[in-house]
């Protein structure tokens, strides 16, 4: 691990004191309650014509059309899997379908503070953070909060990204369950 990026992530820190370990939780505690509270204004917000349309594929699935013959949409099908199971279960407005998104990004969070790139674990704390707030803050000013096929398939990047890729190109062992599932979601 003698790369540049390596040594940038794990600096070793002899100054570092428990009150900074602290500190580092308790900030990291504080930004998720925040950034969570902040995504779940989010569901509100209002919706995008493509989001509607995957919407409206997902609905009409439930009707029984079947997808790419009586119904076209040129995303693949683990888009509308959530959507199916939202619309099987009742009539709901776009908030309840922007629930597995939520998830997605909690998910992409938890796949960043669990990352094995980060050694120094005040340093992954506050990347945790930073990556949460552009998530939630800046993101969803181009459609980050939305049920798209965009979205979700960025979200699952992000997740193999810091899981399996980065550790993978730092030399770092990565445990062969990851890389199952690494591989499942780059499939989907």
């Amino acid at each position: 691990m003698n790369t540049k990026i390596s040594q940038f992530l794990n600096l070793p820190c002899e100054k570092l004191t428990k009150y900074n370990k602290v500190l580092s939780y308790l900030v990291l505690l504080i930004g998720m309650m925040l950034v969570v509270r902040y995504q779940f204004r989010l569901i509100h917000l209002v919706e995008w014509g493509d989001e509607s349309e995957t919407i409206v594929v997902t609905k009409m699935m439930a009707a029984g059309y079947r997808l790419y013959t009586e119904v076209y949409n040129n995303h693949g099908p683990l888009v509308f899997l959530p959507g199916l199971i939202i619309s099987s279960l009742g009539k709901y407005g776009i908030s309840v379908y922007r629930l597995p998104i939520v998830a997605l990004q909690i998910a992409s969070i938890l796949s960043v503070f669990f990352s094995p790139i980060f050694l120094n674990k005040t340093y992954r704390n506050y990347f945790t953070i930073i990556f949460g707030t552009v998530m939630v803050i800046f993101l969803s000013r181009v459609y980050g909060h939305t049920y798209l096929y965009q979205v979700m398939s960025g979200l699952f990047v992000v997740i193999v990204l810091m899981l399996y890729t980065i550790p993978s190109i730092m030399n770092i062992k990565v445990n062969r369950y990851l890389i199952v599932f690494s591989t499942f979601l780059l499939a989907c």
